[in-house]
């Protein structure tokens, strides 16, 4: 959970006790939501989106807090397309 400090920071705290399957499903729901907006957004085709929809190992979408670009990782923070 990410938490606003009175300074205008961001602090993060890991949760615990959650099962990986409501994990799964939080996922599932922004990546089906999220490709649905692009494409309103006229940002993706739907046929690009159907495609990466059906992409092994979630289509590269991650709720993971666990894996985070660094604010200075000029690289990392690139969008690139995952090859399925």
């Amino acid at each position: 959970m990410f938490v606003s400090t009175p300074a205008g920071g961001v602090v993060f705290y890991p949760a615990a006790g959650i099962e990986t399957e409501a994990i799964a499903a939080v996922q599932a729901t922004v990546r089906r939501r999220l490709l649905a907006s692009f494409v309103r957004r006229g940002r993706l085709e739907r046929a690009a989106a159907r495609t990466m929809h059906a992409w092994p190992h979630d289509g590269g979408f991650s709720v993971d807090a666990s894996v985070r670009i660094a604010a200075n990782d000029r690289a990392g923070r690139r969008c690139r397309p995952l090859r399925p």
